[in-house]
């Protein structure tokens, strides 16, 4: 073991291997432990053990910045070129690896499984239209019959990068037809990659029983493959999707997990976007100083990161949290610096930044803005991907409206949500519609329809693991209670949120709120402590900041 070695040599780096045989494929596992623990992990896969050895190999040093010794590249034979690229590759070292193979030879560059490799650097750097280009003319020429394992694997990479252009149908298809072509050829690892696309290409359309299945047999055939990352990556993929479901603990759970894998595999662009779905999946439960920390992990690691997709995927996490967190002239800045970069449209990140800009601007009492933006990032938000994104941003256009006095635009978009929600409804697609149509009737005055609503929602938020959700109802209803005087209700309403207000902003301003209004001098002076601690730079109304007028009739307490 790593540890006897250790301690018959004094040496504290030991790599520890492993060897195993399935389906005519070797698997070769390289652990470097530092005095017992695991610092890294590579594997590869291959027919033949000794390439699979030296692929294993060129991975681990590439890990350590570390350059195989030997022949020049240009002098290299194919398989040994494709190896070293590949772990280059692997660390997302982009350049390394495309310098490898442009100093092939020519003969050698035409060969389509050295081109495929070149389609896989331009996917990983995000340059996705060049990506879909180089396959394409890869698949036009690698036939079915003549090679079904290499257009098994090209049409994964077809599916893959037609997934990060939003085209599911395309990306269905070419998973589909790579399992077809794969499933007999004892290719596992392959394979599994075709499962665990259809798998995300379901989710992404909603259809969550679908990518459920696909991805329980893209991990039978990953650990028949002994592919530890794809593993990693099944393990993310599906916490992306319990989250879309609702189920954020165990989401959050998934992302933990898969991040460690991918920290240990070295694996760069897939640690930086399960760190932002981390963060992400912290602010939906109400941790905003865990999804900040989360982020600020992943912040020096951007500095190696080629692709911008998965760059500015982690600073929208990063300008939610800083809002979050209350840190307001940070958050502004960096969208600035965001908008700034890609523009104010054509690029899948800029519905979220829209989103976020939103947020600001109507809690700065810029409601114009606020509308604006957020009716463009509602209509952006069209895919059965994106539900709770255009959900937040739905509601938001409705108060938006509102406090604009533009009633009647407030009320027409308030049934348009309401009808949108209606129709294959996830959570919180009604929860919010239902806000919004209790929000209107407020404003209107029909209390009786306002309470109804609120209490729907509620109910119906009561069904899911979403903090985030059912704070903004009770947030909402509380505030309207304490405005009208109604305590008693109040009190029932303020008391769903007091295992948050520890940590949220919002959360913790309603309770004081609360308290002032009872006139609980000791417990307002606690709330006010919680609030002052999560303020950062948003504002507390002077009346709060001083103390309650006398005591009034006990209630039951929050």
């Amino acid at each position: 073991t790593g540890a006897a070695v250790g301690a018959a040599t004094g040496a504290h780096l030991i790599v520890v291997p492993s060897v195993s045989r399935r389906d005519g494929q070797w698997n070769v596992r390289l652990l470097l432990q530092r005095d017992t623990t695991t610092v890294h992990e590579v594997q590869a896969q291959a027919a033949d053990a000794i390439v699979a050895a030296r692929r294993a190999s060129d991975r681990l040093l590439a890990q350590l910045d570390r350059q195989p010794t030997g022949t020049e590249a240009a002098d290299l034979p194919l398989d040994e070129l494709l190896s070293r690229a590949d772990a280059a590759l692997f660390t997302d070292d982009l350049d390394g690896a495309r310098n490898l193979l442009e100093q092939a030879p020519p003969a050698l560059r035409e060969r389509p499984e050295l081109r495929l490799r070149l389609a896989q650097i331009a996917f990983r750097g995000g340059h996705f239209e060049d990506a879909a280009t180089r396959l394409q003319a890869l698949l036009h020429e690698v036939g079915a019959e003549a090679e079904p394992v290499l257009r098994g694997r090209i049409l994964n990479g077809i599916g893959a990068t037609a997934v990060r252009q939003n085209q599911l149908a395309v990306a269905g298809r070419a998973f589909a037809e790579a399992v077809t072509l794969l499933e007999t050829r004892q290719q596992p690892a392959a394979l599994g990659q075709a499962y665990m696309g259809l798998a995300i290409s379901a989710a992404a359309q909603g259809d969550y029983g679908a990518a459920q299945g696909n991805f329980s047999r893209a991990r039978v055939a990953l650990e028949l493959a002994g592919d530890g990352l794809a593993l990693a990556r099944v393990e993310e993929n599906e916490g992306i999707m319990l989250a879309k479901r609702g189920h954020l603990a165990e989401a959050l759970a998934a992302h933990e997990t898969a991040a460690r894998s991918f920290e240990r595999f070295g694996a760069l662009n897939e640690l930086v976007d399960t760190l932002g779905n981390a963060a992400g999946t912290q602010l939906a439960l109400l941790q905003p100083s865990a999804a900040l920390a989360t982020v600020q992990r992943a912040l020096p690691l951007l500095e190696r990161l080629e692709n911008r997709n998965a760059r500015h995927g982690l600073q929208v996490e990063q300008v939610a949290a800083l809002i979050q967190n209350g840190q307001l002239g940070q958050a502004q800045a960096l969208l600035t610096q965001l908008f700034g970069e890609i523009g104010r449209g054509g690029d899948p990140i800029t519905p979220r930044l829209q989103l976020e800009q939103a947020r600001l601007d109507f809690d700065r009492g810029n409601y114009a803005d606020a509308a604006q933006l957020a009716q463009s990032a509602s209509d952006a938000f069209d895919d059965a991907d994106s539900r709770l994104e255009r959900s937040w941003s739905w509601l938001l256009l409705t108060q938006a409206l509102r406090a604009q006095q533009r009633d009647g635009e407030a009320d027409q978009q308030t049934a348009r949500f309401a009808a949108w929600a209606s129709v294959d409804a996830q959570p919180p697609m009604q929860e919010f519609a239902e806000l919004a149509r209790a929000e209107q009737a407020w404003a209107l005055h029909d209390l009786p329809a306002a309470h109804k609503a609120y209490e729907a929602a509620l109910a119906s938020a009561a069904q899911h693991d979403m903090p985030a959700a059912t704070a903004r109802i009770v947030v909402s209803y509380g505030n309207r209670l304490l405005a009208t005087g109604e305590l008693d209700r109040a009190g029932s309403v303020v008391g769903q949120v007091a295992r948050w207000a520890g940590q949220d902003f919002r959360c913790a301003l309603l309770q004081l709120r609360y308290y002032h209004a009872l006139g609980e001098t000791d417990a307002w002076r606690s709330a006010l402590a919680r609030v002052q601690a999560l303020a950062g730079e948003r504002a507390i109304a002077l009346q709060l900041l001083q103390p309650p007028a006398a005591a009034r009739k006990p209630i039951g307490r929050p």
